[in-house]
């Protein structure tokens, strides 16, 4: 290299390392790297595509016009009509003569391109995001130096992108892996930790507003029937069903969690002022979701109805499993009255 091409190339190169020191996102990397690129080719206009190869659609994302040929942000043409297919297609990346050479790009030769180049952002997965390109209204020579520069820049965008993409695949993986955490498998309603932060949370939220948490603990009678006489499959199946009524039935606000076994928690949000009344219209609400005939995928089970037992949150409520607790002894005591007579109905069951 001669020491003058060293003298002009040092600055660009102090430039790009500063570009890249600082670049946080695509936007931050490509702007810079379009004004890097202006000085090195002394082209009219420089930008970034994408290129969409499924509907065959060409994007402008960012560009940098200098002179009178424009290229704007976000224009979209069709492939088909693109010189950058066309240098794709040849592995000609590079043109100084742009009628000569591509006497049918007639979009490129209306709009006064003379020279053209480019360089494909080709991603680690070998797919070719789009181009990085620049035009020029008057034939231009570019030496293959320069050009392998800017194939380098959009080697760096390629590579911006494709962490940016493992980024967000990362982030999507770890909300779905928090969520499996928060979710029961069988039923798909919160499981018992979601349940315990989601109370934590909103017994704060009471306290605050000055309103109060109505936590009912729900126990499916008979459960252990319905397993022995159908089968554990079936017993999932109408697990799966109430869950599927609790979670379409309740309004909006109302948290349900399945607790574990055929045990449910859940709980809703009222003003403070008619407890009482609020408190049995929840119960009962769940209640009526709990009752009526399931029809499941290898019987029917006509079902009298979960025994449910509410309490109320006061201001004093602070511990979480003493309140569940509370709702849980509330259950039993429905129970245990609800014992001696309420039975599973052998009428009420019909094999499908």
């Amino acid at each position: 290299m001669t020491k003058k091409a060293q003298n002009t190339l040092d600055p660009i190169l102090d430039r790009l390392a500063s570009v890249l020191a600082k670049s946080t996102d695509t936007a931050t990397l490509v702007r810079p790297l379009l004004e890097l690129m202006e000085h090195l080719t002394g082209l009219d206009s420089v930008y970034l595509t994408r290129i969409d190869w499924s509907n065959q659609v060409q994007t402008i994302m960012f560009t940098r016009n200098c002179h009178e040929l424009v290229i704007p942000e976000g224009l979209e043409v069709p492939l088909e009509h693109t010189l950058c297919r066309r240098a794709i297609e040849e592995q000609h990346f590079f043109e100084p003569d742009v009628p000569k050479h591509w006497a049918d790009a007639h979009l490129a030769i209306d709009m006064g391109i003379q020279t053209y180049l480019s360089a494909p952002v080709r991603l680690a997965d070998e797919e070719i995001f789009g181009t990085l390109c620049a035009l020029g209204a008057d034939s231009t020579e570019i030496s293959p130096s320069t050009q392998r520069i800017v194939q380098l820049f959009a080697n760096l965008i390629a590579h911006q992108i494709d962490r940016e993409r493992l980024i967000t695949h990362l982030q999507a993986d770890n909300r779905a892996i928090g969520e499996l955490a928060m979710t029961d498998a069988l039923t798909g309603l919160p499981n018992r930790y979601s349940l315990r932060r989601a109370l934590k949370r909103e017994l704060a939220n009471v306290r605050r507003m000055d309103q109060v948490l109505h936590l009912a603990f729900i126990d499916l009678d008979q459960f252990k029937e319905i397993n022995d006489r159908h089968g554990h499959d079936a017993g999932d199946q109408f697990l799966q069903a109430i869950a599927d009524a609790l979670r379409n039935g309740l309004r909006e606000g109302d948290f349900v969690a399945r607790y574990g076994g055929d045990e449910f928690v859940a709980f809703g949000i009222s003003k403070n002022t008619a407890i009482a009344a609020d408190e049995a219209a929840f119960a009962a609400r769940l209640s009526d979701l709990t009752v009526g005939r399931f029809a499941l995928a290898s019987t029917i089970i006509d079902y009298p109805g979960a025994s449910i037992g509410v309490v109320t949150s006061t201001p004093e409520d602070h511990d979480i499993d003493e309140l569940i607790e509370r709702a849980d002894q509330a259950m039993y005591r429905l129970k245990k009255n609800r014992r001696a007579t309420r039975r599973l109905s052998d009428g009420g069951e019909n094999n499908t």
